[in-house]
């Protein structure tokens, strides 16, 4: 009885502390800025593997191009992976807000359109600023992003534990809804390669090619976050940092990006991978 009362004491206090700190955006601001800086100590040689942020085992996610036309020859399109997962998981959880956006107060953006969390742990997350929801609601609430313009990405992030003091059950599954201002995932911008690839590889079968109809206008490189696209020679290239979100062919007024599916299995591979990650 002692201990159960002491666990409500601690989870109140808990709830306390990060709603001080997640409905005053200058604090927020702060936190965002302290996270910078602890994302970047991965980059430091040796570190990397063993750094929370960047270690494989606590972190795997993805880009779903979304918003965009994307060739596939009788297969799902991406936002059926997230589909999926929604109609399959037991429980549903929304932030009422994105602490990225608010924090940074993005002025491109809907700051009340915060991440969506699949499984069990979603349920501790604050109270103050997040309600559980149904199914249709969670579809619903993917709809909204995409049509504020907003690039969905999903996976396991060891950040949203830090960041809402979740111990790791493995029972919680974000989906983000990203910007390419204020995202946490631009810390991720000068990641080494090799850091990057096993945590945020590109979606499965995911091939993009710019067309000979792209006229060098640059348009697309300011929308790309891992500044992956730079243009020479009259045509925009992407390197191997692009992770495929398809901002690009959304913002070009040429239809110069072409995005297709090579790997007919693409979507059970992807669904497998997210629901061996984490149970929801």
């Amino acid at each position: 009885m002692k201990n159960e009362l002491d666990m409500r004491r601690t989870i109140k206090l808990k709830h306390r502390v990060l709603n001080a700190v997640f409905t005053r955006r200058i604090v927020l601001a702060r936190v965002l800025d302290g996270l910078k800086l602890f994302a970047a100590v991965s980059r430091i040689p040796l570190l990397g593997r063993l750094h929370p942020l960047t270690k494989p085992s606590n972190n795997y996610f993805t880009n779903l191009p979304m918003n965009v036309d994307i060739q596939a020859d009788s297969v799902p399109l991406p936002p059926a992976i997230a589909t999926e997962l929604i109609k399959r998981a037991k429980y549903h959880h929304i932030l009422d807000k994105c602490l990225c956006r608010h924090g940074r107060d993005c002025k491109k953006h809907n700051h009340d359109i915060g991440c969506l969390f699949l499984g069990a742990s979603g349920l501790d997350v604050v109270p103050q600023f997040s309600r559980r929801v149904t199914a249709e609601e969670a579809l619903a609430h993917v709809e909204r992003g995409l049509a504020d313009g907003l690039m969905p990405m999903i996976g396991r992030f060891r950040v949203d534990n830090y960041a809402f003091l979740l111990p790791d059950h493995h029972t919680l599954l974000g989906v983000c809804f990203c910007c390419d201002c204020c995202c946490f995932m631009n810390y991720y911008r000068p990641t080494p390669q090799e850091l990057l690839e096993p945590i945020y590889p590109l979606l499965e079968g995911l091939e993009i090619k710019v067309t000979e109809r792209c006229q060098a206008c640059g348009r697309c490189t300011g929308t790309c976050r891992m500044r992956a696209i730079t243009v020479k020679n009259g045509r925009a290239h992407h390197s191997e940092r692009c992770r495929g979100c398809g901002r690009c062919a959304s913002t070009c007024i040429n239809n110069a990006v072409d995005i297709r599916i090579t790997d007919s299995n693409y979507f059970e591979k992807t669904l497998e991978k997210f629901l061996t990650i984490a149970k929801i």
